[in-house]
């Protein structure tokens, strides 16, 4: 989605799993589950009041430690619909896409085959 490459341009530079860092994903999280929510934010962040350094500014500032306090400030902020719930962690999924992408194919296990006649030492042979 280009908002989110949009936010992520505007939010370079803070340290991951940062406070900063977690309100910037956190949007992204809510941008990624919801397409008018996307719009909205994608239109609201050219103006400067409504940049992401301003959205972490703000919520950073009252030292909220939940996440779905952090979700309801968030769209707040953007005048967002709240979710019923805290969206799929958008970040952990573009993690696991980027590791499958990267993975290198293992053989498969080799198969042993195991009677139970084996499993009785043998017996009857």
């Amino acid at each position: 989605m280009k908002v989110i490459a949009k936010i992520k341009a505007q939010g370079a530079g803070y340290k991951p799993h940062s406070n900063e860092w977690n309100v910037m994903n956190q949007l992204i999280d809510i941008v990624a589950a919801d397409e008018a929510a996307a719009d909205l934010v994608e239109k609201d962040m050219d103006v400067p009041e409504m940049s992401i350094k301003k959205l972490v500014a703000e919520i950073t500032g009252k030292r909220m430690a939940d996440p779905v306090e952090v979700m309801k400030a968030i769209c707040k902020f953007y005048e967002l619909e709240v979710p019923g719930e805290l969206p799929p962690e958008y970040w952990r999924h573009e993690m696991a896409e980027r590791t499958e992408k990267t993975a290198v194919p293992q053989p498969a296990a080799k198969k042993t085959v195991v009677s139970f006649m084996d499993l009785l030492g043998g017996a009857g042979k």
